[in-house]
């Protein structure tokens, strides 16, 4: 791969990673730069790519939304070095699950089979429950609008409603309201 910054070309490769043909975009792991001796420093407009001893700044990805964009060219070799064996990534479906931002786990398993990602093997059964999928899909209660229980006592039950804010307020300048109702009476 090739990146260009200020009028200069570097020439650099990435090794031991997943080769995902049918992906639109190239992903690359802030992690296994940082294994190469790449920093990334982020900023809320671009992440420049610096060499950790020395210090010199390899490239410059751009703010696009929520990604950043390295514009790179894919230098490809005259001839191929082709191995017998390609190493696998062997780990368990939950441990793709994270890996892979939480994708649900019948996608995961698709992939394996369709070999959209080749080198992938899911070892084991999936486990379904992942706490930080389950807060992501939290919501609250349902209010009922009437209840087939009533309460057998003076304040055993207490509904509240708030209103507000008014667009004329009182004399005195409250501009909000609340109301509450005892079940019971």
């Amino acid at each position: 791969m090739k990146t260009h910054l200020a009028g200069q070309t570097r020439v650099g490769t990435f090794k031991d990673v997943l080769h995902l043909p049918e992906l639109s975009e190239m992903l690359i792991s802030t992690t296994k730069m940082s294994d190469m001796g790449v920093n990334t420093i982020f900023t809320s407009q671009h992440a420049d790519l610096v060499e950790a001893h020395p210090r010199n700044l390899l490239a410059c990805a751009i703010r696009d939304h929520n990604l950043y964009r390295l514009r790179v060219t894919i230098h490809k070799p005259e001839g191929a070095h082709i191995a017998r064996n390609h190493p696998t990534s062997k780990a368990t479906l939950e441990l793709w699950h994270h890996r892979l931002s939480h994708i649900s786990e019948d996608t995961i398993q698709k992939m394996v089979k369709t070999e959209a990602a080749v080198g992938m093997t899911v070892v084991g059964d999936g486990s379904r429950d992942c706490s930080a999928c389950q807060k992501g899909k939290q919501t609250r209660n349902i209010i009922l609008h009437s209840t087939e229980e009533r309460a057998t006592e003076v304040l055993g039950r207490v509904f509240s409603d708030l209103c507000g804010p008014m667009e004329t307020p009182t004399i005195e300048g409250y501009q909000y309201f609340v109301t509450f109702t005892d079940d019971y009476s």
